[in-house]
């Protein structure tokens, strides 16, 4: 066990203090996502980031294409995939 140390200085120990405060002020916040309440910042009114960005590429062909294009990749992988699955022994056909 490694030897205790004493704090030298008061401004070592206010330091501590704050880091203390800052850990338990994110735990209560923690707590309090994990209950259902509201945060801080939600009762403040603040927006999440992302509700601000929500929306951005609405109309956006160049993004439908890139919705498209992410689309016919995950069906290709999938397609790929179940070709390598083990038969199931029931049925004789392919588990997904």
């Amino acid at each position: 066990m490694p030897p205790t140390r004493t704090l030298s200085t008061s401004a070592e120990v206010e330091l501590l203090r704050r880091r203390v405060d800052d850990l338990e002020t994110g735990l209560a916040a923690l707590r309090n996502q994990l209950n259902g309440r509201p945060t801080t910042e939600q009762q403040a009114g603040v927006r999440p980031w992302w509700e601000s960005r929500a929306g951005a590429f609405a109309d956006d062909p160049g993004f439908e294409e890139l919705v498209d294009l992410g689309r016919q990749w995950r069906e290709a992988e999938r397609a790929e995939a179940s070709t390598f699955a083990e038969p199931d022994d029931r049925s004789g056909e392919a588990r997904k």
